[in-house]
């Protein structure tokens, strides 16, 4: 059976070499997937997912065999058949990432001659999309060579914060092999941790609001900051005496101030709210307060109070109560629109600087590498 077939495969490159000899096995795997109807029963496409996904493995004597136009096809199939059978839509995964790795041994385009896929280019579009954001995927060095390794994410909602895969990848210890694998396994264990948090604070609705949304109330809160500075700009007259300092404004001028900081206000205060959710800053216990001003003066921590064994161990991602971000975002809320006739919008602006990505990756390579 298919099933058999598979245990004898996985896991063994001299079977998978023997299995895929004159490409006896590809071929009938080939003619099974085209020959197959829709509504066929999910076993068999479950066993068949899997001996495909065996033979893939280190080896590629299967990559030149097999039909990449079936596996699209079956792919597509198992997202059509989702709704009505669950069970299809890991079959649907595991052909798809199968597609994937056929496509990266043959080095990103398949050769002349295979057969296209039959579904319609609209499902192809849907079933890829969908498949792709539910996917992540991993290169791992074995015996010399680099694999690419796809597979399912447990949850297509993405708990992993860009803030923290942009800080793994400049803030790992890279000194020496030994140091980095160390840094990586205390890094694993704090994001661990901070993806089970995320979870966490999105199984609640008014949680999820703040956490999904912190992006949208950060855009919200810039583009207000822009219509306050032209507001203000346009409506702005010199005041007879350096000491008057009470803007003389028309009625409308001052309205829309006033409407405009109050919806600024709300959107600051959702921005704090949802960075104090995320990121959950600690009040430094005392241990934290006695060795801050040593580790400044570079006293080992260690020698300078006997290695006391009790002191707790800081996480890779634990945020002090008295970082620059907690006071960032605290400030960010206190200068708001409203305060002092919405001069401070200035301050806000410099939010756009802070959000560029290109610019926050040139910083950290400058300082971190």
């Amino acid at each position: 059976t298919i099933e058999s077939l598979r245990r004898l495969v996985a896991g063994s490159a001299a079977n998978q070499a023997a299995a895929c000899n004159e490409g006896h096995l590809c071929d009938c795997l080939n003619s099974l997937l085209r020959g197959r109807r829709r509504g066929q029963e999910l076993r068999v496409l479950r066993a068949t997912a899997g001996l495909v996904t065996a033979l893939l493995g280190p080896e590629v004597a299967a990559a030149p065999a097999l039909d990449a136009g079936c596996l699209s096809d079956a792919y597509v199939e198992c997202y059509l058949r989702r709704q009505s059978e669950p069970e299809a839509e890991p079959i649907g995964f595991e052909f798809y990432h199968a597609y994937l790795r056929l496509r990266d041994l043959c080095g990103g385009q398949f050769p002349a001659g295979r057969r296209l896929a039959t579904a319609s280019p609209a499902e192809l579009r849907e079933a890829r999309a969908f498949y792709h954001a539910g996917s992540d995927s991993v290169e791992l060095l074995m015996s010399g060579q680099l694999h690419r390794v796809h597979f399912p994410l447990a949850d297509r909602r993405r708990y992993l914060r860009q803030e923290i895969q942009d800080r793994f990848k400049y803030e790992v210890d890279r000194s020496s092999p030994k140091a980095k694998l160390r840094d990586f396994a205390g890094w694993l264990k704090a994001i661990a941790a901070d993806v089970t948090w995320q979870r966490r604070l999105c199984s609640n609705r008014l949680g999820r609001v703040f956490v999904r949304g912190f992006k949208a109330f950060n855009g919200s809160c810039i583009f207000l900051s822009m219509l306050v500075c032209i507001v203000i700009l346009v409506s702005w007259t010199e005041p007879d005496s350096l000491s008057d300092n009470v803007p003389r404004r028309p009625y409308v001028a001052i309205v829309a101030t006033w409407l405009l900081g109050a919806l600024h206000n709300v959107f600051s205060a959702c921005v704090m709210i949802g960075h104090f959710l995320c990121s959950r800053p600690r009040v430094p216990t005392l241990w934290h307060l006695r060795t801050f001003w040593p580790c400044r003066f570079g006293v080992p921590v260690a020698q300078r109070f006997n290695g006391d064994a009790r002191r707790p161990s800081a996480s890779k991602l634990q945020a002090s109560i008295f970082n620059f971000n907690t006071f960032y975002y605290i400030g960010f809320f206190l200068l708001s629109a409203l305060l002092f006739y919405g001069y401070f919008f200035a301050v806000h602006l410099l939010d756009i600087a802070r959000h560029n990505q290109i610019l926050s990756r040139v910083i950290r390579a400058v300082t971190k590498n």
